[in-house]
């Protein structure tokens, strides 16, 4: 009559367990993959961060060195007005486009 209930109770017993190791075994490496994917999501976001930054301190610095420059045209000796104003211009021209672009963030 196949089995005996000793058997069955046994099988259905490790069958369960099995499942029941299975199933964490599985929740397991799914809760490892959301974390690995986290972990990459949260890199990139900090990667694109440093890169805004460090676009940001570079166009920074060369709208400061173009006023600045302008500033020593329009100071010195030899005055070039023309060459002053259209380094001033160029400033303002970086400045509004930043300001632009950080706005729209």
């Amino acid at each position: 009559m196949g089995r005996s209930w000793r058997k069955t109770s046994l099988a259905c017993c490790c069958d369960q367990r099995w499942k029941e190791a299975q199933r964490f075994s599985d929740w397991q490496v799914s809760t490892q993959g959301a974390e690995k994917a986290k972990i990459e999501a949260l890199t990139l976001v900090t990667m694109a961060l440093i890169a805004q930054i460090a676009l940001g301190v570079i166009i920074g610095g060369l709208t400061i060195a173009l006023v600045v420059i302008g500033f020593f045209v329009w100071n010195s000796r030899q005055r070039n007005e023309r060459l002053a104003v259209g380094l001033f211009i160029a400033g303002a021209v970086i400045i509004a486009v930043l300001v632009v672009v950080v706005a729209s963030l």
